[in-house]
């Protein structure tokens, strides 16, 4: 699959990857639209992320694949996704307060952990999917 990632130069590059494949819990997306957000403009420019991070993580897409434990959703559901990834332990996620979660850029697409929405196909948790109405273009 077509992907852009991010060069030691801070340059984007677009390369061929494998289609990634669902973890048990998670869903594979075929992007269809993703926006550059100023985040992924300052990453980029100021170096935070390593190079071939694949950036991304406002964007709406189809499920392509589900994972074997995941019942909610099916292939052919549009959704957008909630980039981050709480972590559920800490005592602010126990809190209610998640936003405030130390761990919450562990797991979160797009944002360096995991690869992001400049892609063709994208890896998230299920969980992190909302509906999106398919007759909104």
């Amino acid at each position: 699959m077509r992907s852009i990632e991010l060069t030691a130069d801070r340059r984007l590059r677009l390369v061929e990857r494998p289609r990634p494949a669902p973890g048990p819990h998670d869903v594979v997306i075929q992007v269809e639209a993703a926006g550059i957000c100023g985040s992924d403009l300052r990453t980029r420019r100021y170096g935070s992320l390593p190079a071939g991070t694949v950036l991304g993580h406002e964007f709406v897409g189809r499920i392509a694949e589900v994972g074997p434990s995941v019942a909610a959703l099916a292939i052919g559901d549009r959704v957008v996704v909630v980039p981050l990834a709480w972590c559920g332990r800490c005592a602010w996620c126990a809190s209610g307060a998640q936003q405030l979660c130390t761990d919450m850029w562990d797991g979160s697409v797009g944002l360096g952990a995991r690869p992001g929405a400049f892609a063709e196909y994208v890896v998230v948790a299920a969980a992190s999917c909302r509906p999106f109405p398919a007759d909104l273009p």
